[in-house]
This record gives C-alpha cells, structure tokens and sequence, in this order.
C-alpha cells in the first residue's frame, strides 16, 4: 500500500513543461506545472486501490511501468507504454514463419555470388573484414500488410535490428488508433522469425502530446525515437543504419554488398561531410505492374559513426533545428539542402577539422549529405526502355482500399487535405500513374509536361525485381483487386478520364471559363460573403485582425525553396493577418509543402509548364549554350498554363487576375507580391493601416531612377522614350479588387503587344518592371498613384542596405580579408538586440526592425535579401518570422 501510495503521489509532482502524464490506462491527462500539495485522502486511496487492482490482476511489468513514468528526458523523448508486457502479446499464437522456397532459391543465387562479382556491380572491391551489421528503421501507420511481407522477403535474415515506431497521432496531430499497440500484427512481426531467425525485430510507440509539432517536424522526432531503439539494441559506429519509410526496401543484392563490399561511405574515419547513400529506387504504384520509368530517391543508408547518440559528437556544431531552434529538420542555414549553406565561421571551422555535423534520424532521411547522384548498378544498358533499374524497391500506395488510400493522404506529412474532393489523377502524380496503368491508357492519355512516365508493357521489361514479386499469382491477383478498387473509387469520385481515355480535367476547365470569361467581373452575395466570414472567424488565430479579413496577398512561389515560402506565409500569418493568401507553387511540388500552406490557411494554385507560343528567343540548342546565364535561357525557353504566350516570369499578372476573378469573397484590398524577399512586420491591412482607395505603386528609393538600364534599355528601345523618373518596383503593387483586376488586365495586354513587337523583345526576365513603369509615367493604369519609399505599406530597402553592404565589404578587403570573411563581419554597430546601427544608418529601430520615414516601423520588407549575411543572423532570431512549424 505504501509503495502504491508514493505513486499515486509522484506524477503531481512532476514539473516538466509541455510533457504529457500517461496514466495506467493508457489516457492521457495534463500535468501540472506545480505540485498540488495535498491531495484528499479520498483521492488518494482510490488511486491505491487502482494501482493494485492494475498490478495485482493486469500483469503490468512494474519495472517497465515505473521506467515508463519518469520524465527526466527533453520533450522529444517518447514515453513507452508497456501495459500487458509479454503475459498480454502471448494471448495472441501465430505460426513459425516458413520460407517460401521460391524465395529460398532467390537467396541461394543472391547469397552465394563471390564478393568480387557482387561488388563490382557497383563499382566496389571485396573488403576483408566481418560482415556489417545492419540496422533498420521505419515508421508504422496503416500499411498493407502485404507491403511488410514484401520487405521482410527481400531482406529475410540480413538485418541485424529492425526497429518500427508507432504514433497515436497523423503528423497533423489527429488522434488515430495505435495499430500494433497489442495485436496479432505486432506478435508476427516480433516473433514469427518473418524477417529471419537471427533478426531482432523491435516495436516501439511514440505518444507525445505536443499539438504544435505539425508535419515533417512531427515526423523528425518519431524518427529520432528509431534512433534511441537502435542504442538500446547495441548499434556501434562500424555499423550501418537504413532509415525508410516501410514500404521502401533496399534490394537483397545491395544488402549484401553493404556487408561485405569496401564502400567509402561506409568506411571508418568519416568527417559526416557527405556520409550518406541515397539509393536509387524503382517505384511500383500500388501494382506490380505500374512502375514509374523515374527513380525514386528513398531508402538512405549511412554509417554509425555519423548518427546522433552512436558516433563521437565531439568537436561537431550541433545544427540548429525548424522548431525552437532544437527539433524536427535542419534549418536550411545549417545544411539542410546544400553543404555550402552554414554560417561563416561555422564553415570555416568545419573545414578546418573535418568534422562535421552527426545526422539525427530525420537527417538521415532528409537532410543533403550524399554524393551528389542517386546510387545504382554501375552499368545500366537500356535504361528507361528495356530496362527498369534500381539498387531498392518503393511500393507505392500500396493500400488495400482506395478509402484507406485517402484517409492517409488526408492526414499525413506528405498529404492533401483536398484529396477527399478531387479525382485521383488531380490528386498527384504518382496517382496518375496508377490510373493510367491500370486502366491500360498509355503515357500519351494525359497531355501535361508534369505528368510521370510508366512502363507500358511491363512483363517485357528487364531487370532487377523484387523477391516477393516473382510470384506471378499473386501478381496478377494484386492487379485485378486493384482494377476493381479503381472502377469503385471513380464512380465515387469521378475519373481524369472519359471512357474512351481523353483527358477530362483541362477540357471541363475550358469550359468554365466559357461560362466566366478571364477578367470578368463577379458578383458576391451576402450569403456567400457571410458564410466565408464565418469560416474565417472559425480559423482566426489569437491576435488575428478583423480588418484584414477580407484582404488578399498572393504572389508567385514556384521554385521557391521552402524555406523562403515559410518565412512569408509564417510573418504574414503572425503578425494577425487573417484574409486571404493564394500562392502559386509548381503542380509537383512535395506534399509536406502542400500540407503545410494548408495548415495556413493558404489557397495553392498550381503552377504547370508547357512550351511558348510566341517566337522563340533562340533558334537552336547552340544559341542558348552560347547565352551563358542558362538560368535567364531556361526562363526564356519554357512557359506556363495557361499562358504561353508570355514569359514565365510574366505569368504572375493574367494567373493573378484568374486567382482573383475565382475568389467571390476576396472583396477588400489586394496585394500582389514578389514572395521570395518579403517578409512582414505588420498586418499590411491591420489596425492603422491606410485606407486603400487607388491602385498603388511603390518607389524605390529616391537615388534610384528608371535611368537605371532595366528600365531605360527596354522603354528606349521599345518606346523610343528615356524617362528620369523615381523607379517603382514592379514586386510591390496594391489596390481595391477592381483597380488590381485593371491593373493586371492592363499589364498583360501590354505584355503580348512587346512580345509580338521585335523591337520590344529583349532577353530578359526582368522587363516586366520596365512595362510596369512605362505603363504608369505614360499614364495607362487609370486611379493609380505612386507611393514614396519608406511612406506607405511596402518599405522596398533593398537599394541602402546594398550600397552599405559594399560599402562594408570594401572596408574589410582594404584590411586584408578575404571576399568569403569580409561578407561575415557585421554592419557597425551591431549587437545583441540589432543587426545594424540605427542612429549611423537610419534605417532601423534600436532593435532592428526596418522603420519608415516618420520612425514607425514598416509593415511589408521587401528586398531584404540584399542585406546578407548579418541580417540574416537577426532574422533567424525573430519570434514574428518563426511560423507554427518552425
């Protein structure tokens, strides 16, 4: 009774902030921050009589309960849940795994080739040492349970561990029922011998109540609990880690030259510069015979010395994180898509002792680090036409319902919240795939350049397979459930394509806006407006701003990285912005960044690319190589739908006034934005913000004149016009929805007439500001007016902080340094608060927050890119510019 009492007592008087206190049941409640003191008699016994009830009656390991209550660890620990221990899993008999001897005859061929030949394949000599020890990690959610089998088939008796871990929550943090919690499932997959008799097979649940972890955060700490699985089951540095999701597998092949082949990456002594093994992957879409002719660029393999909690950390920066700086991916500044992104000095150091950064579980999965190209056979002959190649295997949507296929993208880190309304063929492009193939359509059926090539005669096509797929049966059994799965889901839901194959997405699209032409005017009904209201009052977050609700920011995102669409969508969403954002992002974009404007509330408009229609700008392959700047070629080269009759950077302006035409109840002010170098500092429509009445446009600063040659070669040649006058920045323009709708009606016809006049056709992306400020100083954009810099809502900074940033530059070259250590160095008077003098410059506040004429601080920053590296240091500092996810 004592010893229960001290524990009914102990969970009270735990004071860590944020974790969760998991009862005996299993249910969640909250802790409390500070100890209750003293708690009823009544309350107490109760609890006793609980507790041993629980122990008495339930089985429960008290050793594992009583380590499943400690709360000594960061908050990314999980807590284990270990209720029925062994005696409640026994209740549960499954048969001892029996190899099928088509299988056995595959690992005889594949086990028993020489080292020498194995290795060679991949351009590798035999080592002599020991096998590798492997370790494999993935999660668990809703998978087929076809798919594990297929996995465990390939690499039957060659993973040393494998370790899975199970969430109660979607990346979205929804509840969802723990699968493998106690069930039949979890007993096969532990204790059937189905991953091989030698093979320690660990399942492991991750039960944190954090709601604000969202996404591929969320996902980076469940992948960071396979890491600790793989401590606890003896992972040394000379082992190898494979980090998957569980319907990737790496082939048995290359398994086996993991182990016994003499691979850089693998070798002792690594820096953990580039340490990891991306592999390529032959991707089969939910059928063994619908395989993508494109790689897929999963599982990833690494070495033990180079994981968090298994190499030696010492002498290694610790990269700073998305979230609170600690957790989920790598910030973009320390290495997360490109080696040469860190700070400075942390560069310079790293260089220096050839130590890099260890790679936590999520860095195995996502962060760069590789050689530069995915990992195949060394000779592929008839690639993409006879032959499908791939050192690993993803089974694609694999699921046993079409539904279940749906829920799962509806709720998870790589999701579409629109899925459960749209066809599956607009629902991605691996979906179309699989429509195609099914229903045998052919790679002509969809006319898009997006759209992903398959193998059209699949039993024809050499080259490597999976174990598990050699059975033909089940193959073609496989195929036929999924024909069936298809026809129920489009008559559900509708198809992509009519009966005979065309494609029907663009054509009912055609005919809508034969119904609204493009530019047409909408009316909005009260009903429809209150209704919207109502919809956004829901979703308002604390500290959201009423007169902004019916406001609406949208700008151009495609290609952007990540990383800058976050910042603008996550300052604008924090400063109490609560209208409407719309953001064009590429039609394949991944998934997570999908999810994540979704969670923002922001409608995504894809953007697709086509070829121009007008004249081309190079008449043949060696023109453009003889251009230079292929950047500036590619942009020249390639269009956009439904526009192909403007540049691609042109096409913000007639796909903005489509965005806007489309949206009933985007009735307040709008603006139109360059996305890339924004970011905000105030709600631009918010309290105290000026009234919109006109079209306004934005001058840069007064030094800056459309003298300057992107404004003066154009509308000299074009318009035999040199105009001397302020230069307005065509990134930055707002106005009421009628004066937008004008304004880029305007700017688009304006646009054809250059591209079809020759003297008015240069070879650049740029000229849109030359059209812009031509169209305003020859007064073509009725009810517009022109907004001093550092006057209005947008403070475009760029031209100062450029001039000073040379200007420091040049002072630190005079003194020796090198171009590299002179962009470090801070602005002068720089300190802990500011990135930069205020009194000396004048441009900010003392803390560091861009300021306008009367000293108020600006609403919209746009061009801060030109600032460099110190301002970026301040930024990553900044509450406001750190969104929900990071």
């Amino acid at each position: 009774l004592s010893l229960s009492l001290s524990l009914s007592l102990s969970p009270f008087q735990v004071q860590r902030h944020r974790l969760p206190y998991y009862s005996i049941f299993g249910k969640k409640a909250k802790m409390r921050r500070k100890s209750r003191g003293n708690i009823p008699v009544m309350i107490i016994l109760i609890l006793c009589m609980v507790l041993i009830i629980l122990f008495r009656f339930a089985s429960v390991d008290t050793k594992s309960f009583f380590s499943s209550c400690e709360f000594d660890g960061p908050p990314t620990d999980s807590i284990p849940l270990f209720l029925g221990g062994e005696n409640t899993r026994s209740k549960y008999k499954v048969a001892p795994f029996e190899v099928n001897p088509m299988h056995q005859a595959e690992y005889d061929r594949i086990d028993n080739e020489t080292s020498e030949q194995k290795c060679a394949r991949y351009g590798f000599k035999p080592s002599n040492k020991a096998d590798r020890r492997i370790f494999f990690g993935a999660m668990l959610a809703n998978e087929n349970w076809d798919v594990l089998q297929m996995h465990a088939a390939e690499s039957y008796g060659i993973y040393h561990v494998a370790a899975f871990v199970e969430s109660n929550t979607t990346h979205m943090a929804t509840p969802r029922k723990l699968r493998y919690y106690d069930s039949e499932e979890r007993v096969k997959l532990e204790k059937s011998g189905i991953w091989g008799l030698e093979t320690k097979v660990h399942v492991g649940f991750w039960l944190l109540d954090w709601p604000d972890l969202l996404g591929m955060d969320r996902e980076s700490e469940q992948r960071n609990h396979i890491l600790k699985l793989w401590k606890e089951a003896g992972m040394t540095p000379e082992d190898v880690g494979i980090m998957s999701d569980a319907d990737e597998v790496v082939s048995r092949d290359f398994l086996r030259a993991l182990q016994r082949c003499d691979i850089p990456e693998l070798e002792p002594g690594q820096s953990c510069e580039r340490p990891k093994i991306v592999t390529a992957s032959v991707s089969f879409e939910s059928s063994p015979y619908c395989f993508r002719k494109d790689p897929w660029f999963h599982p990833d393999i690494i070495s033990g010395e180079c994981i968090e909690g298994i190499g030696d950390p010492s002498e290694r920066i610790v990269p700073v994180r998305m979230y609170q700086r600690q957790y989920g991916q790598r910030s973009h500044s320390y290495g997360q898509y490109n080696l040469e992104h860190y700070p400075p000095h942390v560069m310079k150091f790293m260089k220096q002792s050839h130590r890099y950064p260890l790679f936590s579980g999520t860095d195995i999965r996502t962060a760069h680090g590789d050689r530069g190209s995915l990992f195949n056979y060394l000779d592929r002959p008839g690639e993409g036409v006879t032959h499908a190649y791939g050192i690993a295997y993803h089974f694609h949507n694999w699921f046993e319902d079409l539904q279940e296929l749906r829920n799962k993208l509806k709720t998870y880190a790589h999701g579409n919240y629109r899925i459960m309304g749209l066809r599956l063929s607009e629902a991605g492009e691996d979906l179309d795939v699989m429509v195609r193939c099914v229903r045998e359509l052919g790679n002509k059926a969809n006319p898009n350049p997006w759209a992903r090539d398959y193998f059209e005669n699949p039993k024809q096509i050499k080259g490597q397979r999976p174990i598990f797929l050699l059975d033909e049966e089940y193959c073609d059994e496989r195929h036929r459930a999924l024909k069936e799965m298809l026809r129920l889901d489009e008559e559900k839901y509708g198809s992509g394509y009519d009966s005979n194959g065309n494609w029907l997405i663009e054509d009912e699209r055609s005919q809508a806006e034969k119904k609204n032409p493009k530019g047409s005017k909408t009316k909005k009904t009260k009903k429809g407006e209150n209704k919207a209201t109502e919809e956004k009052r829901s979703i308002l977050s604390e500290g959201g701003n009423i007169e902004s609700l019916n406001a609406t920011v949208m700008g151009m995102a495609a290609g952007l990285r990540v990383d800058d669409i976050r910042r603008f969508v996550g300052s604008l969403r924090n400063v109490g912005f609560t209208g409407h954002i719309i953001l064009g992002i590429n039609a394949d974009a991944p998934d997570s960044l999908r999810n994540y404007l979704n969670s923002h509330q922001v409608v995504i408009k894809p953007i697709k690319y086509t070829d121009c229609t007008f004249e081309p700008f190079y008449k043949n392959e060696q023109e453009k190589l003889e251009e230079g700047d292929q950047s500036n070629v590619r942009g020249l080269s390639i269009c956009v739908e439904p526009y192909p009759d403007v540049k691609s950077r042109w096409v913000k302006y007639p796909m903005g006034r489509d965005w806007l035409n489309d949206c009933l109840t985007c009735s307040g002010p709008v603006f139109l934005t360059d996305v890339r170098d924004v970011y905000f500092q105030d709600d631009p429509f918010g309290p105290g913000s000026p009234e919109i009445t006109h079209l306004q446009v934005f001058e840069e600063h007064p030094n800056q004149t459309t003298a300057h040659w992107l404004v003066d070669w154009p509308v000299g040649e074009c318009k035999g016009v040199h105009l001397e006058k302020p230069m307005l920045c065509s990134g930055s323009t707002i106005g009421t929805r009628e004066d937008m709708m004008a304004y880029l009606n305007i700017m688009y016809d304006e646009m054809k007439r250059w591209l079809s006049d020759p003297k008015c056709r240069f070879k650049t992306l740029a000229d849109d500001q030359s059209i812009h400020n031509w169209l305003f100083y020859n007064n073509d954009l009725p009810n517009a007016v022109a907004i001093p810099n550092r006057d209005g809502i947008v403070n475009t900074v760029g031209f100062e902080i450029d001039k000073i940033f040379q200007k420091k530059n040049e002072h630190f070259a005079a003194q020796g340094m090198t171009e590299n250590k002179a962009y470090s160095q801070p602005f002068e008077g720089s300190s802990e608060k500011t990135w930069i003098s205020s009194s000396i410059y004048g441009l900010t506040d003392e803390e560091g927050y861009f300021t306008d004429n009367d000293g108020s601080r600006s609403r919209v920053i746009h061009q801060w890119d030109r600032g460099a590296w110190p301002l970026i240091q301040w930024m990553d500092k900044q509450t406001f510019l750190k969104d929900r996810e990071s």
